[in-house]
């Protein structure tokens, strides 16, 4: 994927896609019971949600999967780093969902903590650690963000990261998750490694569940703190942490100059990837009608949530 607007088109299409697959799964699952499905979903749902889309677009357009992920090897050092920058992470995103809650409920971590008294921790850990840090990794900072990078290094990276915050459907994620999918799309920008980013969401993941299930005696008690009070919490705690996050980014993007090469050379040669492409104006703006249909249809999804929620 090597323009915006086939990045456009595949979003536009999983949006498209991702919406009728539940149906359809759960005309087939659904007859063997509630349970079924919703432990089949859990755990192997990604593989159809993301797996799906990628391998037909490889498929028609006779793409191979390693020349559109990025995959260097990352040293001992940059994991290191990766891991400082997840934790750091934490706040921003804290902070952002604590903003969110006063105009949208959490009715998908609602959801996850009523998952984490049915299921043990390491099946979810398998379903919303492993399965999304790959899946949702290899879509969206493989194949989205492959494809506006002759955009530029801040198109590439916040529109990708956009997408990842709609692909949630979910008005409460979509603020964290955007955030989230910045700091993972520097990570894999600067490092050529789609590997950066899939580490990075596996620990965001993983933390949440365990500290989830660890502390789900006191879920409770912290549901009662009034919205405000969040906020000024995670406000101070975002004050005192975010130095520390932006001096190592600073520190992870001077490691890795030069390496956000063009993948399709990069077991090969060593060009920078804007040099390797012929930018064409008409070809590669972001905007078109794909990019507008997106917007629209996420709209009109949001919309229509809550008239069945009305209904019901």
């Amino acid at each position: 994927m090597d323009r915006p607007e086939k990045a456009n088109i595949f979003m536009l299409f999983f949006l498209c896609y991702s919406g009728i697959l539940p149906i359809v799964l759960s005309l087939v699952l659904l007859p063997f019971g509630n349970s079924f499905y919703t432990s089949f979903v859990l755990l192997v749902g990604h593989v159809f949600i993301f797996g799906v889309p990628m391998l037909l677009y490889c498929i028609f357009t006779k793409t191979r999967f390693g020349d559109i992920i990025p995959h260097e090897k990352l040293s001992i050092v940059n994991i290191i780093l990766i891991i400082l920058i997840t934790l750091f992470t934490a706040p921003v995103m804290n902070f952002a969902a604590a903003l969110t809650q006063l105009f949208a409920e959490n009715e998908t971590g609602e959801a996850i903590t009523e998952y984490m008294t049915r299921y043990p921790m390491w099946y979810m850990i398998v379903a919303v650690a492993v399965m999304p840090a790959v899946f949702e990794e290899l879509s969206f900072r493989g194949f989205m963000m492959s494809g506006y990078k002759r955009c530029g290094a801040v198109k590439a990276i916040f529109f990708s990261a956009l997408f990842f915050g709609i692909m949630h459907l979910d008005l409460y994620q979509l603020p964290y998750a955007t955030v989230a999918g910045i700091i993972m799309g520097i990570l894999v920008y600067y490092s050529n490694s789609i590997f950066a980013s899939m580490i990075a969401h596996f620990l965001i993941n993983g933390s949440q569940v365990v500290l989830g299930m660890l502390l789900m005696d006191y879920a409770e008690t912290a549901e009662e703190i009034a919205p405000i009070e969040q906020i000024k919490a995670s406000g101070i705690l975002l004050f005192i942490t975010l130095p520390f996050l932006l001096g190592l980014l600073y520190a992870y993007i001077r490691l890795n100059k030069g390496k956000n090469i063009d993948y399709e050379y990069s077991l090969t040669t060593k060009h920078e990837f804007q040099s390797d492409i012929v930018k064409d104006p008409k070809k590669d703006r972001i905007l078109d009608f794909s990019f507008v249909m997106i917007f629209l249809f996420y709209v009109l999804y949001m919309q229509l949530t809550k008239v069945f929620e009305l209904l019901v």
